[in-house]
């Protein structure tokens, strides 16, 4: 291991480590990056101020010089008696270091603990990483980043977001390459970087390794931004937070109080919940910080709201009281009776990396690692489906997209469904490389059950190029049966009615898919998504392909319940789990159960959208609900909506299948704009369609997402571009374009050819044509939060104009002149 870390250090001699010098520009490095246990280490200091007593320590990272001694020091002559004052050379630490960790060579002056630079190595084997030089900073404030045993790329570079973004996402709140540049001028794998203005707002931040301009997480480290501490304890945080509207059901309450000149006094805590004096913890830590947690029995009822009152005084002379007082309102969470499972896995009785007796995993995955390292992630342990522990995979890559929770919870038998002690994972997010993985079940034998159902905990995140599959067999895995076909909702072909065409679906090549090789024929597996799955593919699949959709943490965190229909009084029924991607996201499952569960006797509502209680809803709105049929039918003349209290009018009802059954489609259409941020109810009544006629209702309310509306008067001039011919211009207008001829761009006019002529600057082009052009997954998203004009969504439509550069790898420059317009007669013009 070190051998070949060596060979690759010399390759870049000079660029291994990154000193940190001082303003007068001393530096200091190190002949390697990685040392054996042991090893000679060989510093080389410059540009020092020539004190016979300058020195050079070895620390570990987090010794603090002066408060402990160094590991091993020389004056700069090369012994521990001073001499001559050099302002250069290279000092030998012939024993190197004992224990395998991450250190610093650190330039002193003169006998003192002033450092003039210093430099990173690691000792062992460590893999890359990343650490702020303090865990908390007040706003504003320099933070300084230390990176080490990266690859080397000179665009490897390190970027601070706080810990809900998502790197790739969003854009990072500040960044430099290894250089401590923006522009990249050489490779470095050791070294240090310093934001200079730090963070401006209080919160919890992380700063993030990456790889070679990419989104490829190396390490990240967590840090604080708070302000000073106050004059007498204040409350920082509170959970539920004050004026929640979707606060967590389970009945608790956590919060944080900051100590100030003086201090929080334990015994003046008081919580109450509702006017109910409760029992709270109170734990103290060494920042000052102290948290006050109450956690109550049973859940706080769906949408219902409470109040939290919190009393406190410090110990000061004379004492100084605070309070808080806490409404919220718990969100409408979902909640399932479950009857006791046939059978049920939850992976916490399996050893970790084992799986349960009979079950068998596949794995075509790209080998990243071929050792068995469980800690580090892309390693064999983790080419494929695996059980592992949450407290060791809450430390992988993106750990903060995978600790994303169900939003609004779901609580089975009064258990929250989440990834619980071990469970399955199959995770894509932590390896750069096409992954592959299959897991074969033993054999169930259900030949005494009927009414089966496939019922699992669902911890999926999607990716524009990933899928995830459950199918089952009923004949010993020589055919297999659909479950559910995860992909990519951008992905789904479908014919001009709207119906999803699942053969061109599973068989269309996509250039982006894992690819991988059958371990025993070395042929190619993948390419399509329907080289995953097990059954044969055929129109029959249609119903069990669901659209996901991507970069979403928690629309497919779910638990997911499926009928079973051929499993009912089979002797052997087995499941097959299979994920794709390429560096894309993760599945886990807990709590696998089969379950015999009778149908209900009278229709239910199995889908809304916008669904109860959910946030960020579509100004106008497409209401529609799914009603599945018991054993008595929906009568679809007795579906009636109430939206915000009054009758709705257009409501329209059609049959649908939900997977093999049957079930109705009710859809309104909202035709006016609701209000931003507003709350909107709906009441959908139905009667089933027997002798009792009894009655169902489905009730709840969604909140309008912020938007921008804009009403404008009739226009002096407009142009749609509707009427024009495609690549023509309205009269008068006019562009210059130019090119490069080095350029690899096709010199001639061709309207199929992104890279021809016709595309070369401003042109008009049809929304068919344009979204078989490259990048139309970024190019179709819709503006967040959406704008409407006079009513009506801003999107491309028709003919429109673009001027495209991401279809060319080329120079691209475009100007566009239209013609004079006469506004000789208006004023105000916009």
């Amino acid at each position: 291991m070190n051998k070949l870390l060596k060979i690759k250090w010399l390759l870049v001699a000079g660029i291994l480590t990154t000193q940190i010098p001082a303003a007068s520009g001393q530096e200091v490095s190190t002949d390697y990056g990685n040392y054996a246990e042991g090893e000679e280490i060989i510093v080389t200091f410059g540009d020092g101020p020539g004190n016979p007593k300058d020195w050079v320590g070895l620390y570990k990272q987090d010794m603090v010089a002066g408060d402990v001694g160094s590991l091993a020091w020389f004056y700069v002559n090369g012994t521990t008696t001073s001499g001559d004052g050099l302002t250069e050379g290279d000092l030998t630490f012939p024993d190197g270091m004992a224990d395998e960790g991450i250190y610093e060579a650190r330039f002193f002056e003169n006998d003192s603990y002033t450092v003039l630079a210093k430099a990173i190595f690691t000792v062992g084997d460590i893999g890359p990483g990343v650490k702020t030089d303090k865990s908390s900073y007040t706003p504003g404030e320099a933070i300084t980043v230390d990176f080490f045993v990266g690859p080397g790329n000179p665009k490897d570079w390190v970027g601070l977001y706080k810990v809900d973004m998502t790197p790739g996402d969003v854009g990072s709140l500040a960044w430099f390459y290894v250089d401590g540049t923006t522009a990249s001028s050489e490779g470095i794998e050791s070294g240090t970087i310093t934001f200079a203005g730090g963070m401006a707002d209080e919160g919890d931040y992380k700063a993030v390794f990456f790889e070679n301009d990419g989104y490829m997480i190396l390490a990240e480290s967590l840090f604080k931004v708070q302000k000073a501490a106050p004059d007498t304890p204040q409350v920082v945080s509170t959970a539920p937070e004050e004026d929640a509207k979707y606060a967590d059901p389970e009945v608790g309450f956590t919060a944080v109080i900051r100590n100030g000149s003086t201090v929080l006094n334990p015994d003046s805590v008081k919580l109450s919940l509702d006017g109910t004096v409760v029992k709270v913890e109170i734990t103290a830590d060494d920042d000052g910080f102290n948290t006050v947690a109450f956690v109550g029995e049973g859940l706080f009822e769906a949408g219902s709201s409470h109040k939290f009152n919190l009393e406190f005084s410090d110990n000061g002379d004379p004492i100084t009281a605070g309070a808080v007082e806490v409404e919220f309102d718990v969100a409408n969470y979902l909640q399932l009776e479950m009857p006791k499972p046939i059978y049920f896995e939850n992976f916490d009785g399996v050893e970790e990396f084992g799986l349960p007796a009979g079950w068998e995993g596949v794995n075509l995955s790209q080998e990243l690692n071929i050792e068995l390292e469980p800690d580090d992630f892309t390693s064999a342990y983790y080419e494929g489906w695996v059980n592992v522990a949450m407290s060791r995979w809450s430390k992988s890559g993106s750990a903060a997209q995978k600790a994303v929770r169900p939003a609004p919870p779901v609580f089975v038998n009064g258990d929250r469904q989440a990834l619980v002690d071990n469970a399955l994972v199959a995770d894509s997010a932590s390896r750069n490389g096409h992954f592959l993985t299959f897991l074969y079940t033993n054999d169930y034998d259900l030949s005494q059950h009927k009414d089966v159902h496939l019922a699992f905990y669902s911890h999926y995140a999607q990716n524009q190029d990933s899928s995830g599959s459950v199918e089952y067999s009923i004949d010993g895995g020589e055919t297999w049966l659909p479950v559910l076909y995860m992909i990519a909702r951008d992905d789904i072909v479908r014919d001009d009615d709207g119906n999803v065409d699942a053969i061109t679906t599973l068989e269309q090549p996509h250039g982006d898919v894992a690819i991988g090789y059958h371990p025993d024929t070395f042929e190619e597996v993948g390419g399509f998504y329907g080289a995953y799955i097990g059954a044969e593919i055929s129109e029959e699949l249609a119903p069990y392909i669901s659209g996901r959709i991507d970069d979403n943490q928690t629309e497919s965190k779910r638990y997911e319940l499926f009928r079973l229909p051929e499993a009912d009084g089979k002797k052997t029924v087995r499941f097959r789990l299979a994920k794709s991607g390429t560096y894309s996201w993760y599945w886990g499952i807990d709590n696998f159960g089969l379950y015999s569960i009778a149908p209900s006797s009278m229709p239910e509502v199995v889908e809304a959208n916008p669904a109860a209680g959910s946030q960020g809803a579509n100004p106008m709105p497409l209401i529609t609900f799914v009603i599945k049929n018991g054993e008595a039918k929906l009568d679809p003349d007795s579906v009636s909506l109430q939206f915000n209290g009054t009758a709705a009018e257009g409501v329209t009802v059609s049959e649908t299948k939900i997977g093999v059954e049957e079930g109705y489609q009710v859809t309104y259409q909202v035709t006016e704009l609701l209000a931003s941020l507003s709350d909107n109810s709906f009441k959908l009544t139905f009667r089933e369609d027997s002798a009792d006629k009894r009655e169902g209702t489905y009730e709840g309310s969604f909140t309008v997402g912020d938007f921008a509306s804009h009403a404008l008067p009739e226009p002096i001039a407009f142009e749609s571009f509707d009427d024009l011919d495609e690549f023509a211009l309205p009269e008068g207008w006019a562009v210059k374009s130019y090119v490069n001829e080095a350029d690899a761009i096709n010199l001639d006019e061709d309207p199929d050819d992104w890279t021809s002529m016709t595309y070369a600057g401003w042109t008009s082009v049809s929304l068919d044509r344009w979204k078989s052009s490259p990048y139309w997954t970024e190019k179709s998203e819709a503006p967040s939060p959406p704008v409407f004009v006079n009513g009506k969504a801003q999107f491309p439509e028709g003919n429109f104009l673009i001027a495209d550069s991401s279809l060319r790898n080329a120079h691209f420059m475009t100007v566009l002149e239209t013609k004079d317009f006469d506004l000789g007669q208006h004023a105000n013009v916009h």
